[in-house]
C-alpha cells in the first residue's frame, strides 16, 4: 500500500492505492480523500496594500491570519464570501479601521 500526502496552499489531499496479487489476477484499488483548509496562516508573507485577491477564493476558511503584513488598504467588500469565516487577524497591519456596506 502506498500513501501520498500532498499539501498545496488552496487544498491538501491524500491518496491511497493498493494492489492485490491473488492467482496471477492483480487488482488495483485507489482512494483520494480531499481536505479543505479550515485555517490560513499568512502572518509575515510581505503582503503590501489591499488584502491580496486570492484570500477570496478560500471559501471554507474559518480562521484567517493576516497579521504583521504592511496591509493599507480598505478591507475589500468581496471578504463577505468568506461565509465560515469566524476570526481574521489582522494585528500589526496598517489598516485602520474596517467598514460595512451599511455604514457608507
Amino acid at each position: 500500500m502506498t500513501t501520498l500526502y500532498m499539501n498545496y496552499p488552496i487544498f491538501n489531499y491524500y491518496k491511497e492505492s493498493v494492489a492485490i496479487m491473488n492467482k496471477g489476477l492483480e487488482v488495483r484499488m485507489e482512494r483520494t480523500l480531499t481536505v479543505s483548509p479550515c485555517t490560513s496562516n499568512s502572518s509575515h508573507s510581505n503582503f503590501l496594500g489591499q488584502i491580496p485577491s486570492s484570500m477570496m477564493n478560500l471559501t471554507e476558511v474559518e480562521s484567517l491570519d493576516l497579521s504583521k503584513n504592511q496591509l493599507s488598504a480598505e478591507i475589500p467588500p468581496q471578504l463577505t464570501r468568506l461565509t465560515f469565516l469566524a476570526v481574521m487577524n489582522l494585528s500589526y497591519t496598517l489598516i485602520d479601521a474596517v467598514y460595512s456596506e451599511s455604514q457608507r
